[in-house]
């Protein structure tokens, strides 16, 4: 059976007792490193695991519904299907330098997203990549 590409979200909220001003979303993904075309018109993957940081978050917006089923649906992994950028004219705090608003749009659960603002992101592999079994 194949394995899902997923995502999990974390926060770094700011702490002032500690003097610590900035909000971070961690997300843990599978970040696809490469697509492989096979001549048949299927799609293999090579995939590594990432941590995707955004960073001075502010505004943050999550909306996933997994439907009523009457107790009986479980919460699945989350799946991004895209991650759309657009730059803030007016930025929260006046000279930190550009800030832009972000909405991961999921495939999973269908209608799902995450929106915020942030100043940018930064990512880091935590693994080699491998191709998905």
């Amino acid at each position: 059976m194949a394995r899902q590409l997923d995502l999990r979200v974390h926060f770094q909220s700011a702490d002032a007792d500690r003097g610590k001003w900035r909000s971070n979303l961690v997300l843990d993904i599978d970040h696809i490193v490469e697509w492989i075309c096979g001549t048949d018109g299927g799609v293999q993957f090579v995939v590594a695991p990432a941590t995707l940081v955004f960073h001075d978050v502010t505004d943050l917006r999550i909306s996933v519904d997994f439907g009523d089923g009457g107790h009986r649906q479980t919460i699945n992994e989350l799946s991004i299907a895209q991650i759309v950028k657009e730059p803030i004219e007016i930025p929260p705090n006046p000279g930190a330098g550009p800030y832009f608003a972000w909405a991961i749009e999921l495939n999973w659960p269908q209608g799902g997203e995450i929106a915020f603002g942030a100043t940018g992101f930064s990512q880091s592999l935590r693994a080699a990549p491998a191709a998905l079994e």
